[in-house]
């Protein structure tokens, strides 16, 4: 018996490490649309100073305003992977997969501190099947970054925290946390210092004087080694950033702060990726403080009151801006998951004995309580599309979160209540189960329907640019990632401006969204009239690719007919694309500006019909093309054909919606 679940184990988590590589050269999951196109556009830009210096060792597109981007766990790992396998897409997504596996690698040796390896083993196959790090560790963020230097931190102060070298050591790995990984890696200082603490029930102030000492150890050096000192340029680029956070509307309501506690994970998606680990966490912390004595706290407990700690500070400090992302939370999984395996205490203990809980004690639970409670509405709510307003969940959430402490403190003023051995059994196989089911859902969802937009448009953009272009804008790094097409990186139309960047650089194309191109042509006057060349759909997107004057650049012939096409010398350009076509017979950017040439010209159906039939036949599971052709039989006024398109991308991605506007 035994034997046969070690095996069962070994073969789930060897399946479950294969699964992190299906699918590598895909777009991002199409089920994270409604949360924004920053999984489109951010990814891949901090792996651009890797490729940049791998693919342009000598070249001079290097601004300094995004530096420190030059010096993180993502760059320096994208860079060891460039040199031994190229660039490409899927060595990027391999780079980010090293470090959040290293990451949780870290955090599991450093739990075998505390715990047996029974317990280790649960740790690490919860982890592997969490749907929120099996998605996001897949694409290169600063968040991978920071799994793996918080992990590292963790390990170290798990196994050396007890002498002074481990303590200034994990002040070092703090500092390499922030500014190597993201800045509000910062925070793990706070467990780290208040563990042993809480556990020793002994204040100590000189382990926590070495760790600050580490960690301003750490950030000289940082700023001595990699900045050169200068440390305005680290300030701009986090000022730059902190001008992303605004503060949440919800604040100058009178419910305000509840209301923020409330919708927590709805803005994110967290409510409905991470409802696995809230779960778990939650659950995990309510037994946890209602069974032990806190004064009596055993070696094993230190990392539960480590990861209770961070979860709590992070949400603390998360809760009242309106912009938190799910990968800002992705490190939060490590300590929820740690939260949920101290379950597996109560799995052969006879009786749980409650504890007299202390009035913090209580109201810790009583929020966890509630939060739980919050997230589980509005998981049902998003997954039946229902609105639920906060104000309507407020009161049920507050009714379950006073009922489950009152029973507690009940239980506890009793002296003698115990929960019964079948019901803390059949808690943890439920537990398990919502975990296992919802991460599983997650983790199907984000193989199947697997796009490649991002991928295509890579060679198509390739293909209709020169490669003497220069590239810059939001969409850069993710259309440049298998090419070999060279840029500048500049987050135009969300940076503040740089009135020299043009001037400096002379970048000839800007690859942008919609929404950073209208403020690009406020924000620098010299591209205001400047006409879009191409604009492609990634999901709902539209992607604005803008030619920029330059007397050196050589167009294409893609440009020079997209240019004649501006002018209405539509003839001439339907000539030029035929010779690109000839070039490059696959280019889907080619037929539909074919197709919206002979709209302009006013030509009949009897002549556009074949080329939108052609376009289904040669790109017959696109998406894309699918969708276009559904708008252009719409022109056509041919109905018929454009509901059995939309139909057909229906079946090919029940998780996007194409556009319906005129195709463009």
């Amino acid at each position: 018996m035994r034997k046969a679940v070690a095996i069962t184990v070994l073969l789930s988590i060897i399946g479950l490490l294969a699964l992190r590589f299906v699918h590598l050269d895909a777009d991002p999951p199409t089920m994270l649309a409604p949360y924004g196109q920053s999984v489109l556009t951010d990814p891949y830009l901090y792996t651009w100073h890797a490729r940049e210096a791998t693919l342009f060792p000598n070249d001079q597109h290097d601004y300094e305003r995004f530096a420190p981007l030059k010096y993180t766990a993502m760059t320096g790992m994208a860079r060891g992977v460039f040199a031994i396998a190229g660039v490409s897409r899927v060595t990027a997504n391999v780079a980010s997969l090293l470090l959040c596996l290293g990451g949780m690698l870290f955090w599991l040796l450093g739990l075998k501190r505390f715990w047996s390896g029974s317990r280790v083993t649960v740790a690490a196959l919860l982890l592997l099947a969490n749907g929120v790090l099996m998605i996001y560790g897949r694409m290169p963020y600063l968040e991978n970054g920071l799994i793996f230097l918080s992990g590292l931190t963790f390990y170290i102060h798990s196994r050396l925290g007890g002498a002074r070298r481990g303590q200034f050591l994990t002040g070092v790995a703090i500092a390499a946390a922030a500014l190597c990984g993201k800045l509000f890696g910062i925070l793990v200082v706070v467990p780290v210092v208040l563990t042993p603490m809480i556990v020793s029930h002994r204040i100590s102030y000189r382990p926590t004087l070495m760790t600050i000492g580490g960690i301003a150890v750490g950030a000289g050096a940082y700023l001595a080694l990699c900045m050169g000192g200068n440390w305005e340029i680290l300030w701009r680029y986090h000022s730059d950033t902190a001008n992303l956070l605004h503060f949440s509307p919800f604040l100058s309501q009178w419910l305000g702060p509840v209301g923020l506690f409330v919708s927590f994970g709805s803005e994110s998606g967290l409510n409905l990726f991470g409802i696995g680990a809230i779960v778990v966490a939650c659950i995990g912390t309510i037994f946890w403080l209602a069974t032990r004595n806190l004064k009596a706290l055993a070696r094993e407990d230190t990392p539960v009151v480590f990861s209770l700690i961070w979860l709590c500070i992070t949400m603390a400090v998360f809760l009242p801006f309106e912009f938190r992302p799910l990968r800002y939370l992705t490190v939060g999984m490590l300590p929820a998951v740690t939260l949920g395996v101290s379950l597996i205490d109560y799995w052969k203990t006879r009786w749980l004995i409650v504890a007299r809980p202390r009035w913090l004690t209580l109201g810790v639970i009583l929020l966890a309580s509630m939060f739980l409670c919050t997230q589980i509405i509005s998981y049902v709510a998003a997954v039946t599309r229902v609105f639920i307003g906060f104000k309507t969940i407020l009161p049920w959430c507050v009714a379950f979160s006073v009922l489950v402490t009152g029973l507690i403190l009940w239980g506890a003023r009793r002296k003698s209540t115990r929960i019964p051995f079948w019901l803390g059994k059949t808690i943890i196989v439920l537990v398990g189960a919502i975990y296992l089911a919802s991460n599983g859902r997650d983790i199907a969802a984000a193989l199947t329907h697997a796009t490649y937009d991002l991928k295509t448009l890579n060679r198509e953009t390739s293909e209709i640019l020169s490669p003497d272009a220069v590239v810059t804008g939001s969409y850069a790094p993710a259309l440049t990632i298998d090419s070999r097409l060279n840029g500048v990186f500049n987050y135009l139309g969300t940076v503040r401006p740089d009135p020299t960047f043009f001037e400096r650089f002379h970048p000839t194309h800007i690859i942008s969204n919609t929404a950073d191109w209208q403020e690009i042509r406020k924000d620098y006057p010299e591209t205001r009239f400047l006409p879009s060349m191409i604009e492609p759909t990634i999901w709902s997107y539209n992607v604005q690719v803008i030619s920029l004057p330059d007397s050196t650049y050589h167009p294409t012939l893609f440009e020079q007919a997209a240019r004649l096409g501006r002018m209405q010398k539509y003839d001439s350009a339907l000539f030029l694309l035929d010779a690109f076509d000839r070039a490059h017979p696959h280019n889907r950017l080619s037929a539909v500006t074919r197709i919206n040439l002979h709209f302009s010209r006013g030509d009949r159906a009897e002549l556009i019909t074949p080329l939108v039939d052609r376009l289904l036949v040669e790109f017959p599971e696109d998406f894309f093309a699918i969708a276009f052709a559904a708008n252009a039989y719409d022109r056509l006024h041919q109905p018929q054909k454009s509901r059995e398109c939309l139909e057909r991308c229906k079946r090919l991605n029940p998780n996007l919606r194409p556009r319906r506007e005129g195709a463009s």
